[in-house]
């Protein structure tokens, strides 16, 4: 080799190492950017009291929970009231969010991470009119690969934050033994193809499915006094009812007593009927509201409330309807030889309760708009006729030899 070659060669080397240092800069100057957000907020800008829409979708669901001048409604479930501490707790998560990891990856390897945009879910067109899948174990793993977006904006329709949601980051139990439990999640943050973000918390409540934002709670009666079964064929299966509060109920115009704990149970399930779903066209569905069990409870206070059973919804669940009438009494009946001290104070007691029960008594009007889906332990104890009412026969001693 001459000396010239010699040369040329080290010269060539020289400008592959330079060129070569040069990426391993960017890489590492890339790398230093991405590792500088890790403790910082994913969504710095997000205040609450700006959001006015949250809309979550999936592959297969999706629920808009929107702000209005009466509180969150979801809009899936005919403007059905939605669970304002779920909306509240979801939106503080939110704020706080962190980034614990970041990583830059291929379009191509997002599919592992579960990060795949769903079908459907660009601006304007909704789940429902998603594209017909394609065929073929092609198409059923590009939908199992798909993450949830959740999106954020504000009473203008502004977007506030855009996430990409896949797949959950798991670790190892404390508890040696048991399964691995959730600590985090794969997120994209935006429209843009940025750096994957890790986030401490595994956002289990971002839920796609609409009933999972609503509020649970349909009705609630205080102070039950009397309680009436009346079957599908108009006729009364059984009446219950109590001289005064805490009293144990008792079978109404009957000297036979109901079993103590059955008897309560009837009163327990108008203290709080809570829903697994809302019907929103009942029409489509054979709810057996036409003919159903219907079961009465007056209160203490002059208020009937109503509900109305109809078919089985599945095997652990029935179909509901319900209403109520009257209003919550203004005056409060002085107990006997009450003292003016003790009157001032459980006068001032009875106007703040009357308050939060004109309140609850609009909101059970709303009720009625609805029909309901209930789990069956809601209503079990007050579809029992009267002879299951009663006390159950103890077995018989055996006899003695």
């Amino acid at each position: 080799m001459s000396r010239k070659q010699f040369l040329t060669l080290v010269v060539a080397l020289i400008v592959l190492a330079g060129a070569a240092a040069g990426v391993f800069l960017s890489d590492r100057s890339a790398w230093k950017r991405d590792d500088a957000r890790i403790g910082e907020k994913l969504l710095p800008t997000l205040k609450a009291a700006d959001v006015a829409e949250i809309h979550v979708r999936s592959e297969r669901e999706e629920v808009h929970v929107l702000k209005g001048s009466s509180g969150w409604r979801v809009r899936e479930r005919g403007d059905f009231p939605a669970d304002e501490n779920a909306v509240s707790s979801m939106l503080l998560k939110l704020i706080d969010l962190k980034v614990i990891q970041t990583e830059t990856l291929a379009d191509t390897q997002r599919s592992r991470l579960l990060l795949l945009e769903p079908k459907g879910t660009a601006a304007g067109t909704p789940a429902a009119a998603k594209a017909p899948a394609e065929s073929g174990a092609k198409s059923d793993a590009k939908s199992e690969a798909a993450g949830t977006v959740m999106e954020l904006k504000d009473g203008s329709g502004k977007t506030l934050g855009r996430l990409l949601l896949g797949k959950t980051l798991m670790k190892p139990s404390d508890n040696s033994g048991d399964s691995d439990i959730p600590a985090g999640r794969y997120v994209l943050a935006g429209e843009s193809a940025g750096s994957i973000t890790v986030v401490a918390d595994p956002l289990k409540d971002a839920d796609p499915n609409p009933a999972f934002w609503l509020d649970k709670d349909v009705i609630r009666a205080d102070s039950v006094k009397t309680v009436t079964a009346t079957g599908p064929d108009g006729k009364q299966r059984w009446a219950l009812g109590r001289p005064k509060d805490g009293d144990l109920m008792s079978f109404v115009g009957s000297s036979d007593k109901p079993d103590p704990q059955k008897g309560q149970d009837t009163i327990s399930a108008f203290y709080g009927v809570t829903l697994i779903d809302v019907v929103t066209d009942g029409a489509k569905a054979d709810t057996g509201l036409d003919k159903p069990v219907a079961v009465s409870a007056q209160s203490f206070d002059g208020v009937t409330y109503l509900l109305k059973i109809g078919a089985k919804a599945g095997d652990d669940r029935y179909y509901l309807a319900v209403s109520s009438s009257g209003e919550p009494s203004k005056v409060r009946e002085a107990a006997k030889g009450e003292s003016a001290e003790d009157k001032v104070k459980k006068d001032k007691e009875f106007e703040e309760q009357y308050k939060k029960r004109l309140e609850r008594r609009a909101r059970d009007k709303q009720m009625e708009k609805w029909a309901y889906i209930v789990p069956k332990t809601a209503v079990a104890p007050i579809l029992r006729d009267r002879l299951e009412l009663m006390p159950d026969k103890k077995p018989e001693a055996p006899a003695k030899r």
